[in-house]
């Protein structure tokens, strides 16, 4: 199993590493519904996002990995745009599933609509129509379309649909925003019925995906601290040289290979393992999170005084590793998926 790009991927890397890195970093995210939106088109238009990860024949531009290498980048940098929920959770899910899905997910590919994914029990669908109130639906503000998943059902609604209403929501992450969406009566399409393999499936391949974002944060963290401790200077030496300094750093680097070693081994399941993906992606979740967490944190230590300010990154990095954590679900409940797809 070799793990290292291909001269197309290392190339498609860099390009989304010099976009995201020009939009701005992760200290001035504006995460606002307007910006997001803005975020989210400027990606359509400059890398043709909504294709990646999708198969070619349904309009796809590549597989699971080269979009885990653009979300990599992304993920450096906090960009604000529904790249994880829309390309990495409900493309995934369209694809899983055939008819209607499929067809809806090329419309999805040709115009670069955004799409947000409600998983959420009290939610329910009535004689046609959705009912009910969903609290913390990540990026559903800037969505075009959204899929909600009902007992093993996928459900379609359009994002302007009769009787739908979307109020913004505060979250611990700044930069993806989160909302409350109440269906109150609202007309839906049926798109898949007994569905619940395909949304596992799709579920296991946006952890993974989610676990590849985290890797870029760990990364620019990482990258941060080593270049503040380099430079930052006490009792005439660079506070870098000091043992427990350096120990810390080296728990940051050894974090980041084991998140990047699961990250990439899932979307590489996503690809060629389909089988293995059951697991790979929840348990590279687990181990990406907690990693950015950890790094997160000890980065706001290293950093002194100035890590502990609002106007700095370290506390966006940390406040998207605990998002991330809990995106799918407590990190208990992922060891137990994990764990209970390993067993059979």
């Amino acid at each position: 199993m070799d793990f290292t790009f291909d001269d197309q991927q290392r190339e498609l890397a860099d390009v989304a590493r010099d976009f995201f890195v020009a939009a701005g970093p992760a200290d001035r995210v504006d995460a606002g519904p307007a910006a997001a939106r803005l975020a989210w088109d400027n990606a359509v238009a400059s890398l043709g996002i909504q294709a990646l990860g999708v198969p070619g024949e349904l309009g796809g531009l590549s597989g699971a990995v080269e979009l885990a290498a653009v979300l990599e980048e992304s993920g450096r940098t906090l960009y604000p745009a529904p790249l994880l929920t829309s390309v990495g959770y409900a493309n995934g899910l369209l694809s899983c599933v055939g008819g209607a899905a499929h067809d809806l997910l090329r419309q999805v590919v040709d115009t670069g609509r955004a799409v947000a994914v409600v998983d959420h029990p009290s939610v329910a669908l009535e004689d046609g129509v959705v009912v009910g109130v969903a609290s913390a639906v990540v990026d559903a503000e800037t969505a075009d379309e959204l899929l909600v998943l009902i007992g093993g059902s996928i459900v379609h609604i359009p994002g302007d649909a009769p009787r739908l209403s979307i109020e913004a929501q505060d979250g611990i992450d700044p930069s993806r925003r989160a909302a409350r969406v109440r269906f109150d009566g609202v007309p839906a399409t049926v798109l898949a019925v007994n569905a619940d393999e395909a949304i596992a499936t799709a579920r296991a391949r946006a952890q993974g995906l989610a676990a590849v974002e985290a890797v870029g944060g760990i990364r620019a963290t990482l990258d941060s601290v080593i270049e503040h401790v380099s430079t930052r200077r006490q009792f005439g030496v660079p506070v870098g040289s000091f043992q427990a300094v350096q120990h810390r750093a080296v728990d940051m680097l050894l974090d980041l290979d084991r998140a990047a070693a699961a990250a990439y081994h899932a979307a590489w399941c996503a690809d060629a393992d389909p089988a293995s993906l059951a697991w790979a992606g929840p348990l590279a979740l687990r181990a990406a999170a907690a990693g950015y967490g950890r790094v997160a944190r000890g980065a706001i230590q290293l950093y002194g005084g100035i890590g502990f300010t609002w106007e700095h990154h370290a506390h966006r990095h940390f406040r998207r590793a605990v998002a991330l954590a809990t995106r799918f679900g407590a990190a208990d409940q992922q060891l137990d998926q994990g764990f209970a797809a390993i067993k059979g």
